[in-house]
């Protein structure tokens, strides 16, 4: 409804006359105003107003966000000049004295305040802008068990593999074992791997790969192996992140732009404000950040940067320690540990650009170990590891250099690794045969939607003959999903020479793709053609056919696969050779979790168990990707989630009978290395109980009209009113024995019965009679 239009010319009038008479007031007393700082509203404060100035309680003013050396030299200035005054009992200070760091207006026609703070005096806002764990992740520590197979038979001759894995409360216990064609059954791997999550430690007892830089050995060790293990965090960013800083007058929007593209946006407070783990790719680039602040003004800046995965950021380590018995003969005898041994390996953050580290590692006759350093460069990593060794008496030593930089169109890296003749580790002794130098050098250049990547890489042997290899290779978009590969050089086998010669087409369409090739190595060529069709996610099918043709010789093989919710079966036959058998392979897995036992396509990771409760056939999604049905009992695997990561996991609400609450229908859960989460989506069948209850007294029935009816079982009530007739509802009351009690205008009456097992939405049970020889008043 408009104004009067008289009203609005005399409104500033008003507004003037007010304000006139208002701010003698004002001066006397502190009362409390609206205000904004640096245009965000922050409720009210006290002031008081003294002609052209205002005072604020200092407290008040670092309540706003003022802070800081800077401010507490500012406010000192200020009370050295005597620009203070009491306010309701604490100090006040002159908002005229704090200029120009602080500047205000006083809106006189709403009676408010405005204060604005130079950003320096502010808190700095740190907002880590990617890796941002799911404000609603669920990490859980159920116990599951689960069992994998993978049975071939094929030619007459039968092998199994198998694996279980036993989560107890977070903490995987492990087995591996295989059945050889010949019947020999043999132990893998046995270990039992406790993580630390707050810690990002990783603790196994049992078989165990070292972990060591690369003039050390990664071997099999049987004892016991701490590590820092950042998988257990996949948000954790461990390398020196990429940061933009600055300082925002007003609430601010900032679009960052990473190579032409933009990669975030963020909203920002007034202050300083640092965004941190910007999402770039290693290598160089360009970011541009766009700051536009509440009245719209924008300012850009541009930065270019190197960022480095070689280097761990200032202060984190990365390590592994592990004390045992070396394992010989994997995969051939069940438990042959040799001697004792350990093996060492550590890396520490000095700076963002330094990183420090080293390994060690010895058994009772063999010992190896030595320093590295990784610097960060402007333009590029540079790594370099030394190494010393004894076997037995016999001394080596071992040195690396490597160097990498990578850009958006460009790259080029090379290494150097030098063993001397005696040089030994926990890979190989001082008597195996090595190369004595090894080089590789490449680089990449990508151009008119092409990449041309040429590389050279020679081995100097010991005792086998020296070899080198140099190539270029090319590969583009020839039209639509069509892409060419081309590559070129030539191979060096001690002092005879061969050129190579490889070009392959290859087209996809959809989950199908084809590639047709050419090899030519010396003088013998070979043709091939390739097509596949992947496994869906779901139950489907999947094929690969494959034949090569050789100076006339052809060879090939027929894959057929099929997937469903519960295995992997493939028949591989060989369409030249009718007279070899085919192989068949079946694989799959078995669960047990919170009292469901669930058959399954091989675990690979980790899994949760999905249950709607009594409720089949409800789809569920996994990243929005549909992973199957429930079953009669309402439960449904959904395998090979990622461990520790945020895995969303929804069903569809929509296949809930509409009989059912459904209470919530997605969750984000972090499920344990190799193990199970339970996810339960509660639902609540709504059932309503209706029905009609008389009083009879002396062989009368009377209504108790308005009253209520009480149901009491197992020490717990409900309540329904009565209506005119008698009349009571009820919703959601499990079966069994109840004791009821009417109470009315006629007085009270208790009576027993019995609410059947019924499924039905909706269950009348008629009229009930409560009989009573008197009426309790």
């Amino acid at each position: 409804m408009r104004g009067r239009p008289e009203l609005t010319i005399l409104r500033p009038v008003v507004a003037t006359v007010v304000t006139a008479l208002a701010l003698p007031v004002l001066a006397q007393n502190a009362l409390l105003f609206p205000v904004k700082f640096n245009e965000v509203p922050k409720g009210e404060i006290a002031a008081v107003v003294t002609g052209d100035d205002v005072f604020v309680a200092a407290a008040d003013l670092e309540n706003l966000g003022l802070i800081g050396l800077r401010w507490d030299r500012i406010l000192n200035l200020a009370r050295l000049s005597g620009a203070t005054r009491s306010i309701r009992g604490t100090e006040g200070v002159s908002l005229n004295a704090l200029r120009p760091w602080i500047t205000f207006r006083i809106d006189e026609a709403n009676l408010s305040l405005a204060i604005t703070a130079l950003p320096q005096l502010l808190a700095p806002n740190r907002v880590r802008v990617t890796d941002v764990r799911p404000y609603d992740i669920v990490y859980t520590r159920d116990s599951s068990t689960y069992l994998n197979y993978s049975v071939t038979s094929g030619g007459g001759k039968t092998s199994i593999f198998g694996e279980t894995g036993m989560s107890l409360r977070g903490n995987l216990l492990f087995n591996s074992f295989s059945r050889q064609p010949g019947g020999q059954v043999l132990r893998l791997l046995t270990n039992y791997t406790i993580d630390d999550r707050t810690r990002l430690q990783r603790r196994t007892i049992g078989d165990a790969f070292t972990v060591s830089d690369n003039l050390g050995s990664s071997v099999l060790l049987g004892g016991v192996t701490v590590g820092r293990s950042y998988s257990i965090d996949p948000y954790f960013v461990r390398y020196p992140s990429f940061d933009f800083r600055g300082t925002a007058a007003t609430p601010s929007r900032i679009d960052v732009y990473v190579n032409g593209v933009r990669v975030a946006q963020q909203e920002v407070p007034p202050g300083p404000f640092d965004l941190r783990n910007l999402p770039v790719t290693a290598g160089a680039g360009n970011a541009v950040f766009v700051v536009r602040d509440a009245f719209g003004r924008e300012q850009q800046f541009s930065e270019s940067f190197y960022y480095s995965t070689a280097v761990l950021a200032r202060g984190l380590s990365e390590y592994s320690y592990s004390a045992g018995a070396l394992r010989e003969r994997f995969g051939q005898t069940s438990s042959d540990y040799g001697d004792p041994a350990m093996s060492a390996f550590h890396r520490y953050g000095a700076t963002d650009w330094l990183t420090v580290g080293g390994h060690a590692e010895a058994t009772r006759q063999r010992w190896s170990g030595g320093p590295s350093l990784t610097f960060r460069l402007p333009a590029g990593d540079i790594e370099v590891a030394s190494s010393l060794s004894g076997d037995h008496g016999e001394r080596g030593d071992a040195e690396s250099l490597a160097y990498r930089y990578v850009s958006r169109r460009f790259g080029f890296g090379g290494s150097v690794r030098r063993y001397s003749r005696n040089f030994a580790n926990l890979s190989f002794r001082a008597s195996d045969d090595r190369s004595l130098l090894d080089t590789t050098l490449s680089a990449t250049v990508s151009v008119l939607r092409s990449t041309w990547t040429a590389q050279w890489n020679a081995s100097d042997m010991r005792d086998q003959i020296d070899r080198d290899r140099i190539n270029l290779f090319v590969n583009f978009p020839v039209a639509g999903r069509l892409t060419m590969f081309l590559s070129g050089g030539s191979a060096r086998n001690g002092p005879e020479r061969h050129a190579e010669l490889f070009a392959g087409l290859s087209f996809y369409f959809g989950s199908t793709g084809a590639n047709l090739t050419f090899t030519r190595t010396g003088s013998h060529s070979e043709t091939g053609i390739d097509v596949q069709r992947n496994l869906p996610v779901g139950t489907g099918y999947g094929y690969r056919l494959q034949s090569t043709s050789a100076e006339g010789d052809q060879t090939g093989a027929a894959v057929l696969q099929y997937q469903s919710g519960f295995g992997r079966y493939e028949m591989q036959l060989d369409p030249y050779h009718p007279d070899r058998s085919p192989s068949i392979t079946a694989s799959g897995g078995a669960v047990y979790e919170k009292g469901a036992f669930q058959l399954t396509r091989p675990v690979q990771d980790s899994f949760a168990l999905v249950r709607v409760p009594g409720v089949k056939d409800v789809r569920v999604y996994s990243s929005n990707i549909l992973v199957g049905r429930t079953d009669a009992n309402g439960d449904l695997l959904v395998p090979n989630l990622l461990a520790y990561y945020g895995n969303r996991l929804r069903i569809e609400d929509r296949d809930v009978p509409m009989n059912y609450e459904v209470r919530e229908v997605e969750k984000t859960i972090a499920p344990p290395y190799r193990g199970g989460a339970f996810v339960e989506f509660p639902v609540q069948r709504i059932q309503t109980v209706t029905g009609t209850v008389v009083v009879r007294t002396g062989g009368r029935d009377q209504i108790p009209a308005f009253g209520q009816l009480t149901l009491t079982a197992n020490d717990e009530s409900v309540v329904s009113p009565l209506g005119r007739g008698g009349e009571f509802y009820f919703e959601n009351i499990p079966q069994g024995k109840y004791r009821a009690l009417v109470e009315g205008p006629i007085g009270a009456c208790t009576f027993s019965f019995t609410l059947p097992s019924r499924s039905d939405a909706v269950v009348k049970l008629g009229r009930l009679t409560c009989t009573s020889e008197e009426k309790h008043p």
